[in-house]
This record gives C-alpha cells, sequence and structure tokens, in this order.
C-alpha cells in the first residue's frame, strides 16, 4: 500500500467520531453510529479508488456516496471530512427515543400518548413509549431517554446506575401532575439539538 493511502487511513482512524465506533478491517474502515454506518472501502486497482458512503440505519437509505481516484491527501481529506458531514446530519435527524415509566405504566402512559400526539402535530423526529417500572430494566437500553415519574423517583439512582450511557431523569412534579407536554417538548427539542452530539 502506498505511503500516502497509509497515512490516510491513519489519519481516518485518528479522527474523533461522537457516539461512533470505527473499525478497520484492512481494505475498508467502518464507522458505525446509533443511526447511520459509513464506509471507506480502498480498491487497489491499477491505480488506488477510494470509495464513500453513509447509509441511515433507520431506512436503509443512501445518504452519501462518492467514489474517486487517489491523487492527493488534502482531497481525500476534504472529501472524508464532507462523508462525516453527512454521518452527522444523519445522526441529528434520527428519531429521539423516549421511555416513561411510573409504578404501573398507566399515568405515564397516558403521558406518551399524548406526548406522541403532539409530536406528530408539530412534526417533532420523538417517539414516545411507556412502561412499569419493573420493565425499565429490560427494555431500557433501547431508549436515548428514560423518565421516571415522580412518585417512583427513589429508582433514579439505581435505573440510571443500569444504563450509564442514557440519559435518565425524573419527571418535575409540576410537569408530570398537569401533564404538561409543552414543558417537555422544549427539553427534547433542546437535547435533541444540544444534547446528541
Amino acid at each position: 500500500m502506498n505511503e500516502q493511502i497509509s497515512e490516510f487511513k491513519s489519519w481516518i482512524l485518528s479522527q474523533k467520531i461522537p457516539s461512533g465506533k470505527v473499525e478497520d478491517t484492512g481494505d475498508t474502515i467502518r464507522i458505525s453510529t446509533p443511526s447511520a454506518t459509513g464506509e471507506v472501502n480502498f480498491h487497489d486497482l491499477d491505480v488506488f479508488i477510494i470509495e464513500m458512503s453513509v447509509d441511515s440505519r433507520a431506512d436503509g437509505e443512501n445518504k452519501f456516496y462518492l467514489h474517486f481516484e487517489f491523487k492527493d491527501l488534502p482531497s481525500a481529506k476534504e472529501n472524508f471530512t464532507a462523508m462525516l458531514r453527512s454521518l452527522n446530519e444523519t445522526n441529528k435527524a434520527r428519531v429521539l427515543e423516549i421511555l416513561f415509566c411510573c409504578t404501573g405504566g398507566l399515568t405515564t402512559g397516558y403521558f406518551a400518548e399524548k406526548l406522541n400526539e403532539a409530536s406528530e402535530i408539530l412534526a417533532r423526529k420523538f417517539e414516545f413509549d411507556a412502561v412499569p417500572a419493573a420493565k425499565v430494566y429490560e427494555v431500557g437500553g433501547d431508549y436515548d431517554i428514560i423518565m421516571i415519574a415522580p412518585q417512583i423517583g427513589y429508582e433514579l439512582r439505581k435505573i440510571s446506575e443500569q444504563f450509564p450511557d442514557t440519559l435518565v431523569m425524573k419527571i418535575p412534579p409540576k410537569v408530570f401532575a398537569a401533564y404538561d407536554a409543552n414543558t417537555l417538548i422544549k427539553f427534547f427539542n433542546w437535547f435533541a439539538r444540544y444534547g446528541m452530539e
């Protein structure tokens, strides 16, 4: 493999990719994030051809595709930077999944239903589910945020320890008691914009 290609691969592998896992299989560098997968393929033909792509995990749709003959390092880095931008945009466009839990799941189920309606009306990419507190330990890892009803606030620490990579919060009593969907939607908008980077 040519020295500049090796330098380019090393440069790619040194990039910080939020919430991303990078795997080098030799001829391919794969980048996996919660909502997209990216690949950089190296083809050693008569000339070096590099192929870059980004696919959405949500629908499998291709968001970025570029192939080019490797001529120089600055151009290759510029192309990879464009690919990373596409990967990050795909991450930002993903659906934010939020789980509510309370003692039996009934009141949070009602709240989740109201929030799903509000999210649809406002065209926001949020999905809300609700489960009884006992079931949160089975499914909590599949969500971006876990919201705990005030009546089981004492479970906050235990649930947070169980899911260290997930934001776990207690719903403020005033918000929960009034089913104040507006306040929570504002928070989720903020989190989708800034908290997922």
